[in-house]
């Protein structure tokens, strides 16, 4: 297995550099950062010392190879709005995307599994089209319109959760649910799509012949052979929601990396928008590869080469 690690750790590495490449292109292209900085009405000679004293005037093969050269050691240069350090500034804000992130998988988890789990084992009923039609939906509706939804029904209207912001547990249900929306339908359905494909083969009807009960069947012998579909899906939404809580936090005044991405990205603040692709490309990748690891948990069958 320690091979099988230290090789898809080598497999990320160009993806890594890939995206360090087109996000440092894309950003030089958005336009100068020294007028957004200094504003529009800034005389050449002040744009140009600010450029050089940020490395800004130099070719662009240069500063990518700066860049990196600083990566490499953790040290992703001065934040051009701020004047602190860029690493100090997302260890600032990452405890608050991880709080939101791993409350909406959570949440994700424990209402897409056993609503799945519901619906695979009720085919044809009332519960199974009430199940998959809010799954539907649930994949339908774009997130940034469920939290305003959300905002105005339970902040505006019934003022029982705060609008935006950090602070208790009340703050942090309406972004959980805005957040993790999507991957509860994904679950669910993946859930219970694997659940009835595992239901209808042999070993389950030879198992139910010989007089197990329904739940243990279903739960021993059924749901663990199902699961390989199902962490699957949750592996990749994990990354995906990961990366998917700029909307979120933009639209609660969630003060974590997404909302201060996006911050970054209107200010033309270069080295804060380099550090946080390139934080949660890392973290995407390492979480694809936990996912990869779990698999032979759960089947004892998957040999790692």
């Amino acid at each position: 297995m320690g091979r099988y690690i230290v090789k898809r750790l080598l497999q990320a590495i160009p993806t890594l550099l890939g995206i360090t490449v087109i996000t440092f292109l894309v950003l030089r292209l958005s336009g100068d950062p020294a007028y957004m900085v200094l504003g529009e009405t800034a005389t050449r000679e002040a744009v140009a010392t600010y450029r050089a004293q940020h490395g800004l005037d130099k070719p662009l093969h240069l500063q990518y190879l700066q860049f990196m050269r600083g990566a490499l050691t953790g040290d992703f240069g001065n934040s051009l709005r701020y004047q602190e350090p860029v690493g100090r500034l997302l260890l600032s804000r990452l405890p608050a995307t991880v709080e939101l992130s791993l409350a909406a998988i959570l949440f994700s988890l424990l209402v897409g599994v056993p609503v799945g789990l519901l619906s695979a084992t009720r085919p044809a009923s009332a519960e199974d089209f009430v199940i998959r039609a809010l799954a539907l939906l649930g994949q339908a509706i774009p997130g940034f319109f469920l939290g305003i939804v959300l905002i105005m029904l339970f902040s505006v209207h019934l003022h029982w959760f705060p609008t935006g912001g950090r602070g208790g547990f009340q703050h942090l249900v309406l972004p959980t649910v805005t957040l993790g929306a999507f991957m509860v339908a994904l679950i669910a359905r993946f859930t219970r799509s694997s659940l009835r494909d595992v239901l209808g083969q042999d070993y389950i009807r030879t198992a139910r012949a010989k007089g197990l009960y329904r739940r243990r069947v279903i739960l021993r012998h059924a749901f663990k052979n199902a699961l390989i579909p199902v962490v699957t899906i949750t592996g990749l939404q994990t990354a995906a929601v990961f990366s998917g809580a700029i909307v979120t936090e933009t639209v609660f005044s969630w003060p974590g990396l997404g909302r201060f991405m996006v911050q970054a990205v209107y200010g033309r603040d270069f080295p804060v928008v380099q550090a946080t692709v390139i934080l949660i490309t890392g973290v995407v990748v390492l979480i694809n590869l936990i996912v990869d690891l779990i698999y032979g948990f759960v089947d004892p069958r998957i040999q790692y080469a």
